[in-house]
């Protein structure tokens, strides 16, 4: 097992500074994750991040966000900018990950001196387009303790669309990219709704955010959901279908928080599976939003949680998200793989 985000390096304290320590806490146990800042006061994160376990949520008065290189003492209570408003698409299942997206509207805007926002990747892609995934999470999948010191960064590849879908029953490239399953590089852990990113132009150092970390498949070949294993892979929510849906709930200019690369072009930038299946897809192939609970608040009561729905459908099959639960002493292993193995 290769330690850091598995494969990784710190990142440069200068770089990235979009991305976004994410804490929930209440009663003494919590979550970490990881997200990205979109706007001064709008940041993306797993859908998953926001659950206790499989059926309850945590309430947006119980997020901390910060914007930090140095990874908070995880046994601590995190003072950073809280969370006003949390939105999901009300067809999010805990038990499929499908549609693994969360928007955190924040109280106060994050000064561009603190973070600058990131804006999210509409083009297209191939398996040769670079992508670089960032995070606080675990250094080893076998270690609850391998925690990183800093913020890291991983490069990443593309995986095949039929790669994909042999790891992953669930896979869908509508809303999906995974990765190619080289050994030893990967998230973990705590990287749960952190960014995958990709350069805004060829040979830039500039980057645009294409995906959310969401889950390692479980199957035969890892059937514990182990990250960074040979022939496995990462599973991330793809950003750009759900652009009208982020700027209607988050009162943003979709235009204004998106970018394609200028140096893609339709004929050489789609992915396509070895029966000429192509992954190029455009946000208008969904389902229009239909329905929004913003007055009854979501099923456990808490008001400030919206669930602002997009039809869809999937495939169940079991995953291993990538959040890791804490307690006032540190972190806590889980076996945090949905519909198979409880959470402990």
């Amino acid at each position: 097992m290769v330690p850091r985000i598995a494969g990784g390096e710190p990142v440069p304290n200068n770089d990235l500074k979009y991305v976004a320590f994410v804490q929930a806490v209440k009663d003494s146990m919590g979550s970490t994750c990881t997200g990205s800042l979109i706007a001064p006061n709008v940041v993306l994160t797993a859908a998953h991040c926001i659950y206790r376990n499989s059926t309850q949520l945590y309430a947006a008065k119980e997020f901390q966000v910060g914007f930090t290189h140095k990874t908070p003492d995880t046994s601590k209570k995190y003072q950073g900018y809280s969370v006003s408003k949390i939105v999901l698409l009300s067809s999010f299942n805990i038990a499929t990950l499908k549609t693994d997206i969360a928007i955190l509207v924040l109280s106060d805007n994050v000064p561009n001196d603190v973070a600058s926002p990131v804006q999210i990747y509409s083009g297209d892609f191939n398996t040769d387009t670079p992508l670089l995934a960032a995070g606080f999470g675990m250094t080893n999948a076998t270690d609850s303790n391998s925690t990183p010191a800093n913020l890291m960064e991983v490069s990443l590849k593309v995986g095949s669309d039929d790669y994909c879908k042999s790891k992953s029953g669930s896979y869908d490239h509508k809303v999906n990219i995974c990765t190619d399953g080289t050994p030893g590089k990967d998230t973990c852990r705590g990287d749960s709704g952190g960014p995958l990113l990709t350069p805004v132009n060829n040979g830039s150092n500039k980057y645009a955010l294409i995906g959310i970390t969401s889950y390692t498949p479980v199957n035969a070949e890892n059937p514990n959901g182990l990250c960074a294993q040979a022939n496995s892979s990462g599973v991330y929510t793809r950003v750009a279908p759900y652009i009208s849906w982020i700027a209607q709930y988050a009162n943003l200019n979709a235009t204004a928080i998106s970018i394609t690369n200028i140096t893609a072009t339709h004929s050489d930038s789609v992915v396509s599976s070895k029966s000429g299946a192509s992954l190029n897809w455009l946000s208008s192939d969904l389902d229009p939003i239909d329905e929004v609970d913003s007055d009854n608040g979501d099923i456990f009561g808490e008001p400030s949680i919206i669930y602002a729905s997009i039809s869809d459908s999937y495939t169940n099959d079991a995953k291993a998200s990538r959040f890791m639960l804490t307690t006032s002493i540190g972190y806590v292993a889980i076996g945090a793989v949905i519909a198979i193995i409880a959470l402990v």
